[in-house]
């Protein structure tokens, strides 16, 4: 490396069990970061200092969503190069050298990890996740990026390295998204617009012990398809998501279309959910390559239940706003 930066990590937390494991991999990485920021996000017990590290910083605030505690933590640091770590993630021990090399010697000012392979959950949701995470960053469009940097629309905020200037630039997260759901894409998306390159790491990676349930994980994605549907912009996300580079992959937008349908033809129903999960084989067969075939079979409802969720969501998001564009309106035509 010809050089070095200053590195600042933040950790968002909210009743993190795995907080403790995240910040022990940290620290006894090959890179140490410079500052290491933890943002209590109104955990309920607060997180107490005395056990951590103590080079550890705590900011404490009322919980207002991961994208306001991110920020928070970052306006709380100097350093040239901000990381942001989820508290259920165990970084490897490059991965931070990874990143400033990345930075520092190929001027790359946003830089995303990946999950590793090794899902250390042993259910089949941590793993289904696990895989479509992985599947989604590393499989652009009909390439597959395992082994080379590539350019990504929007970005994944478990493990995401950004320059300063560039997340100043961009706004930071999302704030009007108070809930963990897209606040991390819409700031990649901003980023992009703005000119600046998210890159995908493949050899960045990282472990993830979430445990989620399938009721969380349909839930989650009910939330993200609302937030986005009502968000917007429509036009100009459609396209990111549809483009094949974005980590929200094409053939899931179809499979969410062809749930969508489903209940306005009822003869088909059964038809176009089947079809739903045929147009994710990849998905499948990515879990079968990483977990084998039992865990793809048992998997594959999951795939049809995201579908499902996620034109349910967007469903709620649209009606949301639909009314308020509607009371817009009302407000403009009373007050004119």
């Amino acid at each position: 490396m010809s050089s070095r930066t200053t590195i600042a990590v933040i950790v968002p937390v909210r009743n993190g069990e795995t907080l403790g494991l995240c910040l022990a991999a940290l620290l006894r990485g090959q890179r140490a970061p410079d500052e290491l920021v933890v943002v209590d996000d109104g955990s309920s017990p607060p997180v107490a200092e005395t056990s951590l590290p103590s080079s550890v910083r705590v900011l404490r605030r009322a919980p207002a969503g991961p994208g306001v505690a991110r920020n928070a933590g970052a306006a709380a640091t100097t350093a040239e190069l901000l990381v942001f770590v989820d508290a259920d993630v165990e970084v490897g021990a490059d991965t931070l050298a990874r990143l400033e090399a990345a930075y520092v010697d190929g001027g790359r000012v946003a830089l995303q990890c990946v999950y590793d392979a090794d899902c250390p959950v042993p259910t089949v949701p941590a793993r289904v996740h696990n895989t479509l995470q992985r599947h989604n960053l590393l499989s652009l469009g009909d390439e597959a990026h395992h082994a080379t940097p590539h350019r990504l629309r929007g970005l994944s905020s478990f493990c995401v390295a950004i320059a300063r200037h560039a997340f100043v630039a961009a706004g930071g997260f999302d704030e009007r998204i108070a809930r963990a759901t897209i606040e991390d894409d819409n700031l990649g998306l901003t980023l992009t617009r703005l000119g600046y390159d998210v890159w995908v790491l493949p050899d960045a990676t990282v472990r993830h012990h979430s445990r989620p349930t399938i009721l969380r994980l349909l839930r989650r994605m009910a939330a993200m398809a609302e937030d986005r549907a009502f968000t917007g912009p429509l036009g100009s996300t459609l396209a990111s998501l549809s483009s094949g580079r974005s980590h929200h992959r094409p053939e899931f937008l179809t499979a969410v279309f062809l749930i969508g349908l489903a209940p306005l033809v009822p003869p088909a129903a059964g038809g176009l959910v089947f079809a739903s999960l045929l147009v994710q084989g990849r998905s499948l067969a990515a879990i079968a390559s990483e977990h084998g075939t039992l865990t793809a079979l048992l998997g594959a409802p999951i795939l049809v239940g995201l579908a499902g969720a996620a034109a349910a969501g967007s469903t709620c998001g649209l009606i949301r706003r639909l009314h308020r564009s509607m009371a817009h309106s009302t407000e403009a035509l009373w007050g004119s």
